[in-house]
């Protein structure tokens, strides 16, 4: 889905730098004609630097290897955002269910698997759910009765980890739920992406009007005075 999302961003993104190289016009003469490369070179860096900046820590933070903390405020940022913040959440219990069911098919006893299930989801906010419902567990309670009350598991996942685990086919569920939550995951971010995209080509379009305005206003502003 990263890389979905990079190859749509290509394109605003050469609009926007091709925006910035020849907006605002009044440097472009003094480029060609007096040779004023260093003036026009630091314009462009002092205006592009902050914003590489804030990509660069955007990418930074969005990372794995950030510490759980830090990934908690991400998802707590993310989390309200229209659909990339659904989209985590579901990948989140998409590498869940794959985990476990991995992990039971393996052998591992359920209390185990479900520890390390949830710090394989990646979701902060599922491994604290799943670290404060395992006294509750080892005292003989079923994970399934947990799933249930607890307000990170959705009634979908809550309903079929039940019915796997009232069958004896828990892995078949999990599989079942791997399934759904990546196809929802990725329809999710491709929505969101093409709102993202389409969102960044109108605010540079819009900031291309407002320049060629700008620049025609004072023009013939200037014309009109000497007039």
């Amino acid at each position: 889905m990263v890389e979905a999302l990079i190859r749509q961003l290509l394109y605003p993104a050469f609009i926007f730098h091709f925006a910035v190289l020849v907006f605002p016009p009044h440097l472009l003469p003094k480029l060609v004609w007096e040779g004023q490369v260093a003036q026009f070179v630091m314009q462009k860096v002092t205006f592009l630097a902050p914003i590489y900046a804030i990509g660069f820590l955007l990418v930074l933070a969005g990372q794995g290897r950030q510490g759980e903390w830090w990934r908690a405020q991400i998802e707590r940022v993310a989390h309200p955002i229209p659909f990339l913040g659904r989209a985590r959440r579901e990948q989140a219990l998409a590498r869940l269910a794959a985990a476990l069911e991995a992990l039971i098919v393996a052998g591992v006893t359920i209390i185990e698997a479900w520890d390390l299930a949830a710090a394989a989801s990646g979701s902060p906010a599922i491994r604290r759910a799943v670290r404060g419902w395992k006294p509750n567990v080892l005292a003989g309670e079923l994970p399934s009765e947990q799933v249930s009350r607890s307000s990170v598991f959705p009634e979908l996942f809550a309903n079929l980890y039940y019915t796997g685990e009232v069958s004896g086919r828990l892995d078949e569920e999990l599989r079942h739920l791997n399934d759904y939550y990546q196809d929802a995951a990725r329809h999710r971010m491709q929505i969101f992406m093409r709102l993202l995209t389409g969102a960044i080509t109108l605010g540079v379009m819009l900031a291309i009007a407002y320049w060629i305005i700008t620049f025609w206003v004072g023009y013939y502003g200037g014309i009109f005075k000497e007039m």
